[in-house]
């Protein structure tokens, strides 16, 4: 029963997406240049210090996001989503890394890789 229901859930939109249906890379839509610099103010920096936290071992990660503080336990999962992400970028041709560069330049998500 799983497998029949995967079957019929696996794209229920009805719409059979051809790779002419991608939005090119040099043509993103500034809805998602808005996106991407949401993710780089709030979430990014929150990426960053949870992985020190982790790093050395802290009991809480402190930060703050709209001026306003926060505090919690550091989440290891989060730590791992931000090594598969630096994983991904460093595995990268150099025409497709520039490309990515491109796309997150001045979202603030550049700060999530090492370069």
């Amino acid at each position: 029963r799983v497998i029949t229901w995967c079957d019929n859930v696996e794209d229920l939109s009805g719409i059979e997406v051809a790779s002419g249906d991608w939005t090119a890379r040099d043509a993103l839509p500034d809805t998602l240049r808005e996106l991407l610099a949401e993710i780089g103010r709030s979430y990014a920096p929150f990426l960053l210090a949870n992985a020190k936290a982790l790093e050395a071992g802290n009991e809480h990660v402190d930060g703050s996001v709209d001026g306003a503080r926060w505090r919690q336990t550091p989440f290891k999962y989060q730590g791992k989503c931000l090594q598969w992400l630096r994983e991904a970028y460093a595995a990268l041709a150099p025409a497709d890394a520039a490309a990515v560069d491109t796309a997150l330049a001045g979202s603030g998500c550049e700060m999530l890789f090492d370069r």
